[in-house]
Parts: C-alpha cells; structure tokens; sequence
C-alpha cells in the first residue's frame, strides 16, 4: 500500500512538474520526458500490473487535464509501465559467468537504455500518426525522433534512480524516520549516566 501510494505521488508530481516548468526548458523543442520516465520506473520496480495501472493514471492526468491526443496517450502511458516491467524481467535474466564487470554495466545501463528507445519509439509513432493525417515526414522529425531518445537516455541516468528509491523506500529509510532515529540516539547518549569512579577517600583519619 505504502509503495502505491508513493508511486501515485511520484506520477503526480511528475505530471504537474512537466506541465509547469519543463516546458520553459525544452531543447530544440523537444521537452524532458519526465511522466514517461516516472511510468517506466514504475513498471521496472513494482511489475507489470503497478506499471499497467500507473500509465493508465498518467494517461487520465494527460488526457483530462491537458487534453493531449486521447487513445494514443494511453497507450503510449501504458506501453512504458508495460516496458518498464518487462525491461527488468529481461535484465534480471542476464548471466554472464566470468563477465561479472559486464553484467553490471548492462544491469545498471540497461534500463537507462530501454527509455532512451522507448522514447524515440514514442516520437516515432506520433511522427508516423502526423504522417497519416498528411504532415510530411522531413529530416526535422527524425532529427527529434533521435534528440527525443538522446535526452530521455540522459535524463534517466540522473532520474530514473532517485524515482526508483522514492517508489520502493522502506518506511525506517524515510527522512522523518532516519531523523527519529538520530534524535533518539542523542536523547539516549544524553541520558546515558556519567561512568562510575571509586569513591575518594577522605582526607586525613578519622576522629578517635
């Protein structure tokens, strides 16, 4: 429940931050990809049906709020939580016996890798769905096809690790509980009585 809860937030947030202040930093016109990221950590760290259910309320977020381009939105909202869950169980297939170094490079870049694709695959598509409606396909739109996925495989690498950890943090690792915790090691250390010392003999005999 608590991981439910913190993916719902983490989906929010990421949906409010790309609508207010990602748009004032696109590059070549090309905006971060924050909610597809968010989706996909989703996915990746909770499992297909977490990664399901997240781009479905991504998608209601993007649709209802922002009106983008219903039908497509969803699916490409879901197909990252999908992608996301399927990324992880592919990763968590690898062995390399004698290639310990390397497995750790694909399992750690892997997943960057996989949003870099996703997201030029999902530029892709709306390029080809334009396309379709008679908007010519010109070296500008492969030209952010390929930015798209450039930027959402950098984005990642900063991103994707620090979502994943907000998702799947255990409650004694939170802030208010590590904060807790050093408060009451201190109140524990103040407490904690002087160590004992032999009592010092009086000065001079005793009187007779």
């Amino acid at each position: 429940m608590r991981q439910a809860i913190r993916t719902g937030v983490a989906i929010a947030f990421a949906f409010l931050f790309q609508s207010t202040i990602l748009p004032f930093f696109r590059i070549q016109g090309v905006l971060i990809d924050l909610l597809t990221i968010t989706v996909f950590a989703a996915g990746y760290a909770g499992g297909l049906y977490t990664g399901i259910v997240g781009g479905l309320g991504a998608a209601l977020l993007l649709e209802v709020i922002s009106g983008d381009l219903s039908g497509l939105v969803t699916v490409a909202a879901v197909a990252a939580g999908a992608w996301g869950a399927l990324t992880a169980k592919n990763l968590h297939k690898i062995s390399l016996a004698g290639r310990r170094n390397i497995e750790k490079v694909i399992r750690r870049l892997g997943p960057m890798i996989s949003v870099g694709l996703f997201c030029a695959a999902k530029e892709l598509v709306y390029a080809l769905y334009f396309y379709l409606t008679g908007v010519d396909f010109t070296w500008y739109h492969a030209g952010v096809v390929l930015l798209s996925g450039l930027i959402g495989l950098v984005a990642s690498i900063v991103l994707l690790p620090a979502i994943q950890g907000f998702m799947c943090r255990a409650p004694e690792d939170t802030f208010i509980a590590r904060w807790n915790k050093r408060r009451k090691a201190r109140e524990k250390t103040k407490q904690k009585p002087a160590a004992k010392t032999a009592p010092a003999a009086p000065e001079g005999g005793t009187e007779s």
